[in-house]
């Protein structure tokens, strides 16, 4: 197909805006070898109806490359017009990210899909987790006083069998797996005491309350991201550790392509 051809299409779904001419420019270009690896497998399953255009967007949006290929355009379109300017730095890889720009990236999470913030900072809860898992706390250890690398080792581990279980149930609320009489704050993170970790899993629990909140009275989350950077700042050293986090846990539920373990292959 000629580069003519392919330009009056994507002119037809930028003017026009209708689905379907968007589809036929995707395939067009799908067919034309004018995608990367695995980007003619998206446009088929959307042309199939196995997977939203939207869900391309939002896959984007999180920084897939198959995805950025088809949708990059109506991304920036999208948090031009609502999101926060910062996430547009983590949308482009910005070297030199601030935690402030990856939050407004998560924020923005929310123009595709309310939900998909519960999962962001649940995945970079889960990361920070692990990061605090594998600190070696003999490093900060007083010879003088070598007590207290045992005590700092107790300590972790409260902190860390609080907030795993605080994720572990708020995983279950996420994916729809929790019982409606459920609280999504176990009491054994109901102790923010135990220190930064626990106070993060109990903020990003808020989220999953709020979303059981009628939709008027709905807080717009803001202060509640603020509040989790705040919690984790000093154990968090490279706002690309959230970025990648995020990437590495929502890109594959966005394009369903979530592994099935049992079945060792990718599924809806």
């Amino acid at each position: 197909m000629s580069d003519e051809r392919l330009r009056e299409l994507e002119r037809r779904w930028r003017q026009g805006g209708r689905p379907d001419d968007r589809l036929r420019w995707w395939s067009a270009r799908a067919r034309a070898g004018d995608l990367p690896a695995g980007a003619d497998l998206l446009v088929a399953r959307v042309a199939g109806g196995a997977l939203a255009a939207e869900r391309v967007e939002l896959a984007a949006y999180l920084g897939d490359a198959r995805a950025r290929a088809l949708a990059l355009e109506e991304v920036v379109e999208r948090v031009a017009y609502g999101g926060d300017p910062g996430a547009m730095r983590v949308v482009f890889d910005a070297p030199d990210l601030r935690l402030d720009d990856v939050l407004g990236w998560v924020g923005g999470l929310a123009l595709w899909e309310p939900g998909a913030v519960e999962r962001a900072l649940l995945a970079a809860t889960r990361d920070a987790a692990a990061r605090d898992a594998r600190q070696d706390l003999s490093a900060t250890e007083d010879e003088r006083e070598p007590w207290l690398h045992g005590w700092r080792e107790v300590e972790r581990e409260r902190r860390l069998a609080a907030a795993q279980a605080g994720l572990e149930t708020l995983e279950r609320w996420v994916e729809g797996r929790a019982r409606p009489d459920d609280d999504p704050l176990p009491p054994a993170v109901q102790a923010p005491h135990l220190g930064p970790l626990v106070m993060a899993v109990t903020i990003a629990a808020r989220f999953v309350l709020a979303r059981r909140a009628p939709r008027a009275v709905r807080p717009e989350g803001r202060e509640d991201l603020r509040e989790w950077r705040d919690a984790l700042r000093d154990t968090v050293p490279d706002p690309r550790d959230v970025r990648d986090a995020v990437r590495v846990a929502l890109v594959p539920w966005a394009l369903g392509e979530v592994l099935d373990a049992d079945r060792g292959e990718a599924g809806p």
